[in-house]
């Protein structure tokens, strides 16, 4: 018994230091470091580079030299009541206009400026024989011959011709060859006359001063009616020898049949392919021809102006044919005379008097 007893005292003894023994103590957590955070800014926009406009492709283009003083580079042609913006004068004979395709020049007798009275038509009687042609400059083979008395609306006038409608056809005859009245001879010979013979007299033109090219800038000032089909508007006038970029490359700009195309400071431009000489081609053969009765010399291809009489025989130097005038060398001046003009062979003088042939006349010499 006595033995028990102590065994549950030692039990006790055991169990009260057990429950007694210290924990140990907790470490205590080490503080974590400031974090410094940095404060955030708002992110600076950079700004997108402007990309580099691509640039326009340069057509390849080929040397070609101008044979016509005063070859038009054309922008566009216009139409017959088309309204174009006017930046204002160029010159006594030009208006500077603008166009979809840029700035350009327009003869002022192709312009109706918006505020100017209308032309008041009139019905006018043609001269038999007149010509009627598509364009106003009356170049080339009319597109019709009209028959004495032939009646013209009269719809417009020009410097050198009227428009007139014929029928539903309009176009273009000489003022000479239509009359106000109805036509009736009474004998003697008949047609519309050309004007007096001026005389022999010597050339004395002065020189062509060249148009350079329009600027491509300007302020509109007013607005205008184009008068003529096919009106030009002109981006500079070419000079004679003038060498100029045609374009060799197809599908740079549209082509226009019986035209070269132009690279002319960033824009196409076209002038008549007879107006000059193209690459590969062979030289123009010079040759001589005598001036027939009662010709005239110009110093413009339109043959515009009264131009200046010319002796019968009169040496005339060929220097290059665009079918309707020839561009000629006369008393070492450059001029223009119409094909009609020069015989190629010297037109005898002797006998009952004069005319003188067209361009291709024939003579035989008499027998001596």
């Amino acid at each position: 018994m006595k033995k028990i007893t102590v065994l549950l005292l030692l039990a006790a003894l055991l169990m009260t230091a057990g429950c007694g023994a210290k924990q140990p103590a907790e470490t205590p957590a080490t503080p974590s470091p400031d974090v410094s955070v940095p404060e955030t800014e708002a992110p600076v926009a950079t700004p997108e580079a402007t990309p580099e406009p691509t640039p326009e492709p340069v057509p390849d283009c080929v040397d070609a030299v101008v044979q016509v003083d005063r070859s038009p580079a054309i922008l566009t042609l216009l139409k017959r009541g088309d309204q174009v913006d006017v930046v204002g004068e160029y010159d006594d004979e030009h208006y500077v206009i603008k166009t979809e395709l840029g700035y350009g020049l327009m003869e002022k007798q192709l312009l109706r400026i918006s505020g100017e009275a209308p032309y008041a038509s009139w019905t006018g009687y043609a001269y038999g024989g007149a010509g009627f042609y598509d364009n106003y400059q009356l170049r080339g083979t009319p597109a019709a011959t009209l028959t004495l008395n032939t009646e013209c609306e009269v719809l417009d006038e020009l410097d050198d011709c009227y428009v007139v409608k014929v029928g539903e056809d309009i176009g273009f005859v000489a003022k000479v060859q239509i009359s106000k009245n109805y036509i009736v001879y009474t004998g003697g010979g008949g047609g519309a006359g050309t004007g007096a013979d001026g005389g022999d007299i010597s050339l004395s033109f002065g020189g062509i001063q060249r148009l350079s090219y329009v600027a491509q800038s300007g302020d509109v000032t007013g607005t205008a009616t184009v008068l003529a089909d096919g009106a030009p508007v002109v981006l500079g006038y070419l000079d004679r020898d003038e060498v100029i970029p045609v374009v060799a490359e197809e599908g740079f700009a549209p082509e226009w049949d019986g035209y070269c195309t132009l690279y002319l400071d960033g824009l196409y431009a076209y002038v008549p392919a007879e107006f000059v000489l193209q690459d590969g081609d062979e030289a123009y053969e010079v040759w001589s021809g005598y001036a027939v009765y009662g010709a005239r010399v110009y110093d413009n291809y339109l043959l515009r102006d009264a131009g200046k009489t010319v002796n019968l025989n009169t040496l005339v130097a060929v220097l290059w044919d665009c079918g309707d005038f020839y561009v000629v060398s006369v008393n070492d001046e450059i001029c223009y005379m119409a094909t009609s003009a020069v015989s190629k062979t010297l037109i005898a003088t002797g006998g009952g008097g004069g005319g003188g042939g067209g361009g291709d006349t024939d003579w035989t010499p008499p027998a001596l």
